[in-house]
């Protein structure tokens, strides 16, 4: 992992979490961005914090309204403008550390994406690939192909009795899921493919020491 002494800067506002654990988290989430070719790779944080009062109005009375939506279980939100370089993120303060390291992945992929694309294949594609590489790197546990295939039913619907069978056509259940793990193989032979390609990207680009 890096090792390099960093200064906090102004931007960052969060008291519960490291910014030395979000850089690395950033870092990995960038390099594997910047492996696919991603231009947004450069994306710079404007504000990223866990105290909604220091967002402007709109963002607060956004995240109000959402926590309220979802009973609490509004874990972070990230903003993007297209063509902009920077970004800004809120964390909700009241989650575990685990969780913490998941959604800011999550947000950080968010981040780097193109704006606009939600919570689509690429996004999908590009938090797999970053979540198999930062529990490579950190030795964390857990089942990355459980993770991707989750994470695709989460964000899919199957194209049966709805505008969607209109417009792609009827898919059975076992379509659906052969659709799942289809794109959850690629996503991480992708990254099974380029994981020694990131380790030298996280060195030669981001200073680490890996």
């Amino acid at each position: 992992m890096s090792e390099m002494v960093q200064t906090v800067p102004a931007e960052f506002r969060c008291q519960t979490l490291t910014y030395a654990d979000f850089k690395q988290l950033e870092d990995v989430v960038k390099a594997t961005a910047l492996l696919s070719r991603n231009r947004n790779w450069t994306r710079m944080p404007t504000l990223v914090t866990d105290d909604a009062t220091l967002l402007v109005k709109p963002k607060q009375q956004y995240v109000a309204s959402k926590l309220k939506a979802y009973d609490g279980k509004l874990y972070g939100v990230t903003w993007s403008t297209r063509n902009v370089e920077g970004y800004q993120m809120w964390l909700n303060p009241k989650m575990t550390p685990k969780r913490m390291v998941m959604t800011t992945l999550h947000e950080l992929c968010h981040a780097m994406v193109a704006t606009g694309t939600s919570h689509d294949e690429s996004f999908r594609k590009l938090l797999t690939r970053a979540m198999y590489h930062w529990n490579g790197l950190t030795d964390a546990e857990g089942d990355i192909s459980k993770f991707g295939r989750g994470l695709i039913r989460k964000y899919t619907v199957r194209r049966a009795n709805n505008y969607l069978e209109d417009r792609y056509g009827y898919e059975t259940v076992q379509e659906y899921n052969v659709r799942i793990e289809d794109e959850n193989h690629r996503a991480l032979t992708m990254a099974y493919k380029e994981r020694e390609a990131l380790r030298t990207t996280l060195r030669t680009t981001f200073g680490w020491n890996i």
